[in-house]
């Protein structure tokens, strides 16, 4: 709840819950059973799977994963409802763990920073069915701006040329 701060009111019927509230995945499916959601949100897959299956010695880390997407999957089907499962990108910007987990989800998105460019992209694809689709974006003080592919290359390289102008024409004038 503490990181949704900066949203702005939530709805009154929003609940949260932490570790301190349920302090197991299967605890967290107890909550959910009962309050029957029509929208989860869970975050962050890996460390669930880790902290309550792995470092119990339950299961591996890839089985832990399976076993709460499967759970999720037959609760949101049961219940005629939707879960946004967050999961964690490895320093190469693809999924940390079996890309077959990704497969279980009806679809995903990743959202990557590239620190050399300073480029934020999020993709997107409908599992199986279709080309994988991006979309750029940027922070400003209004808030997000979004950006096509052809959007993006306009706005950098215009930025690209006049830093570059500039700093040819400072050059040129200090030799």
């Amino acid at each position: 709840k503490q990181q949704t701060k900066n949203l702005g009111e939530l709805p009154k019927n929003a609940y949260f819950a932490d570790v301190k509230m349920c302090p197991s995945f299967d605890a967290y499916m107890d909550e959910i059973n009962v309050l029957k959601p029509k929208v989860i949100i869970l975050d962050s897959l890996q460390v669930i799977a880790k902290e309550d299956f792995v470092m119990t010695g339950k299961m591996t880390e890839e089985m832990a994963c399976y076993h709460i997407i499967k759970t999720l999957r037959q609760y949101i089907t049961m219940n005629d409802a939707v879960c946004f499962l967050i999961g964690h990108n490895n320093k190469n910007n693809e999924y940390a763990g079996k890309s077959t987990l990704v497969h279980m989800m009806d679809a995903n998105f990743s959202m990557t920073y590239h620190k050399k460019t300073n480029t934020r992209i999020i993709e997107w694809a409908k599992n199986r069915k279709g080309p994988i689709r991006k979309l750029y974006y940027d922070f400003l003080p209004i808030g997000i701006e979004f950006y096509s592919e052809e959007e993006w290359l306009a706005k950098t390289s215009a930025t690209r040329s006049f830093i570059t102008t500039v700093e040819n024409a400072v050059g040129a004038y200090l030799d």
